[in-house]
């Protein structure tokens, strides 16, 4: 607590509620005997905490610690036991009046813990331990019902609609009602399929994929991030180059909206629905697609963060182990091949930096490696090993690991539904719901809350959610458009040149980038500010949009209501304006510019980088000196040229 307070609820709380929260512990701490008066005096109200140096705030914190280590004996621990008991002992008999209390009438939330650390939850051990008796009402659940999943079947109920002689057409209606879609098929039934074709797709491009065609680092929008440019090597919206249209139309169907807890009753956009793929798809996606990554990024330098192939059995083992768990094992010999493979491949060579200087007939050349990896044949070979050991496990344990999968998330959602009815007495409300079974109702649902309550056997609202987007068509290019309504990104000067005596320059590159900043930062708040409107059905207030004040304060700290009506403006403008969204989609990003550098540059020679042949190998590279070599050396009129380098300022003494 006293960490807290001088923390994260650092000026949430005046002096005297502060004084308020400080009652529990001074109890406990005077109950028990700890002897912690000097360490806590710094963290308590008004003291000198707010004058304290950051070394000092570490300081006190550290001494608090050690101070609680010295009481973890035996001794104080059962000195605690018993204060923990008593609280609960006073609990139960405050609330036995007229006759025993039941579990639920005794215990609040902040008695469970203690009840659970020393009784195990189980309170009819702990009126055992009382010598009183149950009430007669008093409900105690041993055990979770095992729930009854509805979520797929429908040929089989067809089946037996046909051999009952029920019409056709009748029991398709009846299971468009069941489901609460527009057709029969279920929702997970349907969202598999596409996973299935999904899978499909994505196996074909990896498997026929060159260094030419580049990564396929963000074709299923891996990172879970929009307007986020700090990954200059992930192909934003990929998908639409390389995967079949008709494709991409059915995910962003099935994975284009989800459930937001600001009202039930409604649908939100998700921004990237191929994360959604990636998401609902789980751990063998992420490994088999991540490992041929990897491949490409050991080979061609680019395309990945990770590119080392001896270390991915560590790094990719929580996967694997959770993938063995399903009883969908990827063959051990597999990374042991690819790394065989891997180390038959010609030898990493880096790039390599050569200087060279001439004076008064002596000269003097350097050769030294860079950091940079170059370029190396082989990726070939990687690719082929990998195809080969991901069909050969889709073939065995796709479908197994689909349902696995599917199965997994409706049941985990249906035991924690349970647990809620049980320990509230009654049902979850619809908000609770959606926060229970979040991960399985934007997987496998799009958002439905109704339609996953039907899957796991529960009731839920009859008429199905209102979904109004408001986001325009194309997502990535949103926040792009907000910025340029926000007045644009300012040129950048180059500052490789820069002398540090010119602080003009520097300052006014300073502002550049500050106005550049301050706008790519609200822009995400403008994501924001789209969803809540859709969650609300109206537009928001700064409150009610996740990070709202702080997009306000990147566009002017001192005046935020002001900046906030300029940053909604903006939002309105370009949710109105196809103008304004077609610029958005213009304007280049990282990724364009460090695509169009490499394009440019010619692949190098073996063990020679692009940078050696931008360093000059002679002084008579120079036109001057060619014609006449009088004219290499300054003249007295003619400006001295600034000396680079270690090597040519000796040269030159």
């Amino acid at each position: 607590m006293p960490h807290e307070l001088r923390s994260s609820k650092a000026g949430k709380a005046d002096a005297a509620a502060q004084e308020k929260a400080w009652k529990p512990l001074d109890a406990l701490l005077a109950h028990c005997g700890f002897d912690l008066a000097d360490e806590l005096a710094p963290f308590r109200p008004r003291s000198d905490w707010p004058r304290m140096s950051a070394a000092e705030h570490a300081a006190a914190r550290s001494g608090l610690m050690a101070a609680w280590a010295r009481h973890a004996t035996d001794e104080y621990a059962a000195r605690l036991r018993a204060w923990m008991i008593g609280g609960l002992v006073d609990r139960f008999y405050a609330k036995a009046k007229t006759a025993t209390p039941t579990s639920r009438q005794a215990l609040t939330k902040a008695y469970w813990r203690p009840m659970a650390g020393l009784f195990g939850g189980d309170w009819l051990a702990f009126l055992e331990y009382l010598g009183e008796q149950p009430n007669p009402s008093e409900e105690i659940v041993g055990s979770l019902p095992e729930p009854k999943l509805y979520a797929t079947g429908a040929d089989r109920a067809r089946q037996a609609a046909a051999d009952a002689g029920i019409d056709e057409a009748e029991i398709e209606r009846m299971l468009a009602s069941f489901f609460g879609s527009h057709d029969a098929s279920s929702p997970v039934d349907r969202r598999i399929a596409v996973l299935k074709r999904a899978w499909a797709a994505l196996d074909g491009l990896h498997a026929s994929l060159t260094p030419a065609r580049g990564t396929l680092w963000g074709v299923l929008d891996e990172r879970n991030e929009i307007h986020d440019e700090r990954f200059d090597e992930c192909r934003t919206a990929l998908h639409r180059e390389v995967l079949p249209a008709d494709l991409n139309d059915d995910i962003a169907a099935l994975w284009g909206t989800q459930a937001t807890s600001k009202d039930p009753g409604r649908l939100v956009t998700r921004w990237l629905p191929h994360n959604g793929v990636y998401d609902a798809f789980g751990v063998a996606l992420q490994f088999w697609h991540e490992i041929a990554l990897t491949a490409f990024a050991h080979t061609e330098t680019h395309g990945f963060w990770e590119w080392g192939l001896s270390e991915a059995q560590e790094r990719q083992q929580s996967r694997l182990d959770e993938l063995a768990a399903a009883r969908c094992p990827v063959d051990a010999s597999f990374l042991r091949e690819l790394a065989t493979a891997a180390r038959d491949l010609p030898p990493i060579a880096h790039e390599q930096h050569r200087s060279r200087a001439e004076r008064d007939g002596f000269a003097i050349e350097l050769t030294f490696s860079g950091r940079d990896r170059l370029p190396r044949p082989g990726f070939e070979q990687l690719r082929d090993v990998i195809t080969r050991h991901r069909r050969a496990w889709a073939e065995q344990h796709l479908d197994r690991w689909l349902e696995h999968r599917w199965q997994t998330d409706l049941r985990a959602t249906a035991e924690a539904y349970n647990r809620r009815l049980i320990a509230n007495g009654k049902a979850p409300t619809l908000r609770q719901a959606i926060t229970l079974g979040q991960p399985a109702l934007d997987r496998w649902f799009g958002g439905d809350i109704g339609q996953l309550l039907t899957a796991i056997g529960q009731k839920g609202p009859a008429g199905a959610p209102v979904y109004e987007r408001r986001l325009p068509g194309d997502p990535y290019s949103f926040g792009r458009a907000v910025e340029i309504a926000l007045g644009g990104r300012q040129p950048e000067d180059d500052l490789s040149d820069w002398d540090s005596a010119d602080r003009e320059r520097l300052d006014a590159h300073r502002k550049v980038r500050d106005h550049n900043s301050a706008r790519y930062y609200a822009a995400f708040t403008a994501y924001e500010y789209v969803k809540a409107w859709e969650a609300l059905g109206r537009r928001p207030e700064m409150k009610q949009v996740k990070g709202g004040k702080s997009g306000a304060d990147f566009l002017d700290r001192a005046e935020p209501e002001a900046a906030w009506a300029r940053l909604e403006a903006a939002v309105l403008n370009v949710v109105d304006d196809p103008s304004l969204q077609r610029a958005g989609a213009e304007t280049a990003t990282r990724h364009d510019h460090a695509t169009q550098r490499r394009t440019q540059q010619e692949r190098p020679a073996p063990g020679i980088s692009p940078r050696e042949r931008e360093l000059p190998s002679r002084p008579d590279a120079d036109p001057r000196s060619a014609a006449d070599p009088q004219q290499a050396e300054p003249t007295a009129d003619a400006p001295v040229p600034k000396r680079r380098g270690l090597l040519r300022r000796m040269l030159d003494r």
